[in-house]
């Protein structure tokens, strides 16, 4: 959902871009090596069908070499350091399907309003953020705007925010706000002046009122403000991907970059300043084609792109997400189309024949039934093309056989549930709320389900997703009961949605996903059992150690 503010390219140097091919064709995979290890714990879950739980694992080079029992292990590998993990828990390290974290990492330095109840409220992070701001060496941004992300108005009550709750406060400082989930934003007059917003412009795929811009207007909004300091946003990666570490997140799946911003996080990749894997889906536009045209996909040794990201609809909280009939608490209205069909068909001919990756945002009922009838129209019975639908949030049962008979993936965010549970049926009402964030009708059909948080939009912790696909509430008991308790998945299948089905819906099931010999040696370890704790001991868990391809990262 969540869409970055700035034109980054605006930001990356030429030389970024010859750093950046010259690195691929001369760096060498940097792969852990060292002596041979043994890890023992008192359970290593592998999300390996054949082999589930096992009690020892050996690494050598960054790569798994066995995985048995502890017997087997000492006698096959005698050499072998022993590290022991005692009572925890070690399962593959988990892999969020569908996130933004160079958005994420961009906030870090920006105004957090996720915990604003109030308008008042809204304001004071604002004034913090502006003596924050005011002490900094080098700004953030020209013409010192003030960026900020997370507001919902749903916290205070389901009326929208307004120019003039912003003007009194900031007359000539410009401010522009994300919403929550990244579709909207929040202007003052200062900044409409600054962007030369007329109030008579028209952007099609979108709509505004009284400082608010939904979607393709929240695009165009985004693209015109002044960029971050690249300084600043090196600082902000680097800090981002220790909380993702800590979380036990080894590898994510970026949805949206242009191509600058890709290879900048490959540069940084490649100076050892980024760790983690990334499976990089791009934005879709121009610059993006033309780039896929004459150089087509690329990988290295801890990134791949070979996937473009579209936007059918815009999202339920902020009445955009497409849908069949009108919203329960709006009439006459049934959200935004931002693409045709015949336009996003276009290009996914052109992308199948490149033999890239095609994954579309579809939040409505509408929305998920054009892209799945154009996915079944281009897509043959038999082709290996893993296209995805990017949250699936909202799919009529009479679509849910789309899934079925071609090779498409639902890409879901469990804590989407649970955050949505308090307002989602006054905007769909009771009879549509059975194809609503339908986790288990979708897996029966697909067989196969990805899972993610779409962070920033929600916490960047994987074990949130755990729990709500589980228990289908919040680890921090906000729900008085279940949301849709019918459709929570198993431990198992929330464990595979996290690890191997999300590493097959990358297509990178031959390594990662899974400890089992001859992948990476990529795991997290945890002080509570997944598969076992009851509820309430699952919402203390805690990641005691993060490794990636043999090496730890966070923790011991």
């Amino acid at each position: 959902m969540f869409r970055l503010f700035n034109n980054f390219n605006a930001i990356i140097p030429k030389a970024v871009g010859l750093f950046f091919l010259l690195s691929l064709l001369c760096l060498k995979a940097s792969a852990q090596t060292g002596p041979r290890q043994i890890i023992t714990a008192k359970q290593i879950y592998t999300a390996d069908t054949a082999h589930w739980a096992v009690e020892a694992m050996v690494i050598e080079n960054g790569k798994i070499a066995y995985v048995g029992s502890r017997d087997s292990a000492l006698i096959k590998f005698p050499e072998a350091q022993i590290t022991d993990y005692g009572n925890a828990a070690v399962y593959p390290g988990f892999i969020d399907a569908h996130c933004h974290f160079l958005g994420y990492a961009q906030g870090l330095n920006e105004a957090q309003l996720y915990s604003c109840e109030s308008i008042p409220a809204v304001l004071k992070v604002l004034k913090n953020q502006a003596k924050k701001q005011k002490k900094l060496e080098q700004p953030l941004r020209p013409d010192n705007w003030i960026i900020g992300r997370g507001w919902d108005q749903n916290l205070w009550g389901g009326q929208f925010p307004t120019r003039t709750d912003l003007d009194a406060q900031f007359p000539q400082t410009p401010i522009c706000l994300s919403r929550v989930d990244g579709h909207a934003v929040w202007l003052n007059s200062a900044a409409e002046r600054l962007l030369k917003i007329d109030t008579s412009m028209v952007v099609e795929g979108g709509e505004q009122f009284s400082g608010i811009y939904v979607d393709a207007w929240a695009d165009w909004i985004k693209k015109r403000i002044p960029p971050m300091n690249v300084d600043a946003l090196a600082q902000s990666v680097e800090q981002a991907e220790q909380l993702a570490l800590a979380s036990g997140l080894t590898s994510l799946h970026e949805a949206g970059l242009s191509v600058e911003q890709a290879q900048w996080l490959q540069s940084l990749q490649n100076q050892q300043k980024l760790h983690l894997r990334l499976n990089v889906m791009l934005s879709a536009g121009e610059s993006t084609f033309a780039y896929l045209a004459q150089h087509g996909q690329w990988q290295s040794d801890r990134m791949q792109v070979h996937a473009v990201k579209f936007y059918l609809d815009g999202a339920l909280g902020s009445r955009g997400a497409l849908l069949k009939e009108d919203y329960c608490d709006r009439l006459h209205h049934r959200g935004l189309q931002l693409m045709s069909p015949q336009e996003l068909g276009g290009y996914a001919y052109f992308l199948r024949d490149k033999g890239i990756q095609v994954c579309v945002h579809a939040i409505g009922d509408s929305a998920n039934a054009l892209v799945l009838n154009l996915f079944h129209q281009i897509l043959q019975p038999g082709h290996d093309a893993r296209w995805r639908v990017e949250h699936a949030q909202i799919v009529t049962p009479n679509d849910w056989h789309y899934f079925s008979d071609r090779s498409i993936i639902p890409s879901v965010q469990p804590t989407h549930a649970t955050s949505d549970a308090p307002w989602a049926e006054s905007r769909l009402c009771e009879q549509r709320m059975q194809g609503a964030y339908a986790y288990q009708s979708l897996l029966d059909t697909a067989g196969i389900l990805a899972l993610g948080t779409d962070f920033p939009v929600e916490s960047l912790d994987p074990l949130n997703t755990f729990y709500s696909a589980v228990f289908r509430s919040d680890r921090s008991g906000n729900l008085s009961q279940p949301f849709g308790a019918t459709q929570a998945l198993s431990r198992r299948d929330a464990l595979l949605g996290m690890t191997h089905w999300a590493a097959y819906a990358g297509f990178e099931e031959q390594q990662i996903g899974q400890l089992r010999a001859g992948l990476q040696a990529d795991f997290v370890v945890l002080n509570r059992d997944l598969m076992y704790d009851d509820a309430e001991k699952l919402r203390k868990i805690k990641v005691k150690a993060t490794v990636i391809a043999g090496e730890t990262l966070y923790g011991r």
